[in-house]
């Protein structure tokens, strides 16, 4: 009796380990796991950035804790890309509230997004009554990108790009990735997007893989006034004073990012005016 007791015991413990160590139906594993193994491979600051950028973009401010944990998950566990965060986020209730009305600079910058996003390119002259929509029209950003969606130029194959094309959209890309304008290395890229019809995608996976994107780059002065600009020029429609010094000596000292510059704008006393 006392073996069979004893024997009892024994199975139920091997039971036991063997349901702690398994896991539960329907799990995916560890995030880690979930990373290496899904179609997201990614750093945790790189989908913060995507994160980030889409707020700013979309909403003009800074994702809170729920936020970052939603789109997080959504990015980790369902592969999301940095356009899905960014659609989700223009049907929102808050995106679709007009408290304010906009100004013409803001209206080009909504098309400017739409055209980038639906179409891979900046846009021309014949995107101004877009803008005149969005402005008199009360169209928002989601109305646009329905309409170009049924634009023959969405529909078709993309005809054969410009040398000049192929350069905007590798240094788009720089600036996205590695926060700097690209230098004369960056030839090859061109010629990638020219002759292998290489895209706007493939080129920032390729840049992800660099060894300047994994050790955070190091950057001149004149690169980290380009990254001061470029956050003035986005939060406060300005090109950037002396008094941004301060900044670019973070950028250089602090390895502060685009995003750590905006952040800091947008708890300035001109920002606040500004959003008023």
């Amino acid at each position: 009796m006392k073996l069979i007791k004893l024997m009892i015991i024994a199975v139920a413990a091997i039971v036991h380990a063997v349901l702690l160590l398994t896991p539960a139906q329907g799990q995916q594993g560890s995030i880690g796991d979930r990373r290496d193994h899904g179609r997201y491979s990614q750093s945790d600051r790189e989908i913060d950035r995507i994160i980030w950028d889409a707020y700013f973009d979309i909403l003009g401010r800074e994702p809170d804790a729920d936020g970052l944990s939603y789109y997080r998950s959504r990015i980790i566990d369902y592969g999301w890309t940095e356009r899905d965060v960014r659609g989700d986020l223009r049907g929102g209730q808050e995106y679709r509230r007009t408290d304010t009305p906009m100004t013409r600079r803001e209206a080009e910058r909504i098309v400017r997004r739409a055209y980038l996003d639906v179409l891979g390119r900046e846009p021309d002259p014949g995107a101004r009554p877009w803008v005149d929509k969005i402005l008199y029209e009360n169209w928002t950003e989601e109305d646009l990108i329905r309409e170009l969606h049924k634009s023959d130029e969405y529909r078709q194959p993309r005809p054969q790009i410009s040398r000049r094309e192929a350069e905007r959209i590798v240094r788009r890309v720089y600036l996205d990735v590695l926060d700097r304008e690209p230098d004369p290395g960056a030839r090859p890229w061109v010629d990638k997007i020219l002759h292998e019809n290489w895209t706007e995608e493939d080129l920032i996976r390729e840049l992800r893989k660099s060894d300047e994107y994994r050790r955070g780059g190091r950057i001149t002065r004149r690169e980290a006034e380009g990254i001061v600009r470029r956050a003035y020029l986005d939060v406060l429609g300005r090109e950037p004073d002396p008094n941004s010094r301060v900044w670019v000596d973070k950028v250089l000292k602090d390895n502060w990012t685009k995003e750590d510059v905006v952040r800091a704008l947008q708890d300035s006393d001109e920002y606040r005016r500004k959003r008023r």
